[in-house]
């Protein structure tokens, strides 16, 4: 069976795998390619490990801090937003700091206030 810790570069490429939603938006207006970021990221991820007796799936207390940082982000900024974006998701993982896809953001030169710059402008 097989133990899947799903870490913040799972969420990036779940959330560039997304068609149409605004954190695509976000990347695409900050000059990023979704498909070399995916790309970058994808050569860096692990598909999980065979343990015996399981099949949990977990998020990692990275992807966990995400969730936390999207939702207060989301609390601190929602204007008609009824409910935490992609674009929110986003900017979770590049406050987060670390991990593979903080890392494949940073070496596209994106960074949390960037994103953040970005979501504002596409409000108005």
């Amino acid at each position: 069976m097989w133990v899947h810790q799903i870490g913040t570069e799972h969420l990036l490429l779940g959330l560039i795998r997304i068609e149409a939603n605004s954190a695509i938006d976000v990347l695409r207006a900050l000059e990023v390619d979704p498909e070399e970021l995916a790309e970058d990221l994808s050569s860096n991820v692990e598909l999980g490990t065979e343990v015996e007796g399981t099949s949990d799936v977990t998020f990692t207390p990275e992807s966990q801090q995400v969730f936390k940082l999207a939702h207060e982000q989301w609390r601190e900024t929602r204007d008609a937003e009824t409910q935490i974006g992609t674009a929110h998701l986003l900017l979770g993982i590049a406050l987060e700091g670390s991990g593979e896809a903080f890392t494949a953001l940073t070496r596209h030169g994106v960074d949390a206030e960037s994103i953040r710059k970005t979501i504002t402008q596409m409000k108005h």
